[in-house]
């Protein structure tokens, strides 16, 4: 059983912004239409301009370096997807396809992870680059968030009759 301690420094480290995201980013993305009016992902910079339609797409989050964004697809038949695109346009990588649902996402600090909730069921950290994912917990989980230096990530998972919140170490080779 953890410690009152532990579980406060583990909701700590979650709630707590990231060296990374201190800085003012660059560019934003947001999603345009409602659910089942197609909706749109867009990349724009903070001032407004230079907006570049992506695709399809319900959520979006761009990379810490502005440089990636983190798509999730519509649900259709096949089901749906996670892909990442280049921020200012181009071909999608499809990093995750499954029939369920894929969300919350977040970034590592240094944008080479993506932790990813699918099915509100499994957090699976995966690498961008490589494709390459690692199952980090199973049960209800609520959403994750890494640490400054991304060595380690933190996520909220219900346990009835209360909530716990846990901090993970990941590896740095074992990401399969």
């Amino acid at each position: 059983m953890r410690s009152p301690a532990s579980l406060l420094a583990a909701c700590a480290l979650a709630l707590a912004p990231s060296a990374a995201y201190a800085a003012t980013p660059s560019k934003l993305a947001y999603v345009t239409g409602l659910a089942g009016t197609r909706p749109q992902v867009h990349v724009v910079n903070t001032d407004g301009s230079g907006a570049i339609a992506l695709g399809s797409g319900v959520d979006a989050l761009i990379s810490p370096d502005g440089a990636n964004v983190a798509i999730v697809t519509p649900y259709t038949r096949r089901g749906t997807s996670l892909v990442v695109r280049p921020a200012a346009g181009g071909a999608a990588r499809t990093l995750a396809s499954t029939g369920d649902s894929i969300g919350p996402l977040t970034w590592s600090p240094d944008g080479a992870l993506l932790a990813v909730v699918i099915n509100t069921r499994r957090l699976v950290v995966i690498d961008v680059a490589s494709g390459a994912r690692r199952l980090v917990a199973r049960g209800s989980i609520h959403g994750a968030s890494f640490s400054p230096d991304g060595r380690q990530i933190a996520y909220a998972r219900s346990v009835l009759p209360r909530l716990s919140a846990h901090v993970d170490s990941r590896g740095s080779t074992d990401l399969a």
